[in-house]
């Protein structure tokens, strides 16, 4: 039998768990520290289609979609502030969630 979360065990705790893994490893591929508070965006490796720094990209982004929905508003707009910042072109369309956060009081 696949394995299978217990009912106490919520989807979005799993995704918040799923995506600070994916930060971890993606910051050790690309050499650079996993707490995005401490990152810059230095370099065109941010800019990259793909590779450790896009993965981290996209995984902030959705960590902060997660956060908003589990009711932390200003932890979800810290993290979209900062990822504005690393990705200031919008690659990977961050601004929508941008916009979602607007909304919220």
């Amino acid at each position: 039998m696949p394995w299978a979360p217990s009912r106490s065990v919520t989807r979005p705790a799993i995704g918040i768990a799923i995506g600070v893994a994916a930060l971890i490893e993606a910051a050790r591929q690309g050499g650079f520290a996993p707490d995005w508070c401490y990152i810059e965006a230095v370099g065109a490796a941010w800019k990259a289609s793909d590779g450790p720094h896009r993965v981290y990209l996209y995984m902030l982004k959705a960590l902060a979609f997660i956060r908003m929905r589990l009711g932390d508003v200003d932890g979800g707009r810290a993290i979209l502030g900062h990822l504005a910042r690393l990705d200031q072109e919008d690659l990977v369309g961050s601004s929508v969630v941008s916009d979602l956060a607007e909304a919220l009081p």
